[in-house]
């Protein structure tokens, strides 16, 4: 699926869900630093997109980056303050974190 996926995105590169699903695919796969990449661009091309903001947030706390993970949440939160998954991932990055963010 990777590889079609990745196929499209040459062919649309404007795609942002297509940068998303290539994100999601790599990140399964345990591929985060390309996962991250994907989910960057898909951020440059759409950057009020809740689903690629969510992605790269979850990408970053993968990856053990609470401070930007935090940071990713804290957007999704501003846009949607009363949204169960997003204030637990902000809860979970800030735990996470021991509330060390620097």
């Amino acid at each position: 699926a990777l590889e079609e996926f990745s196929a499209l995105a040459r062919q649309y590169p404007q795609a942002v869900d297509l940068k998303l699903a290539i994100a999601q695919a790599q990140r399964a796969l345990g591929q985060l630093g390309e996962a991250k990449r994907a989910a960057e661009e898909a951020v440059q091309l759409d950057a009020n997109n809740l689903s690629v903001l969510a992605e790269l947030g979850d990408i970053h706390a993968e990856q053990g980056n609470f401070r930007e993970a935090l940071q990713v949440y804290r957007q999704l939160e501003a846009k949607r303050p009363k949204d169960p998954r997003i204030l637990n991932n902000v809860a979970y990055a800030l735990l996470e974190s021991k509330g060390d963010l620097n």
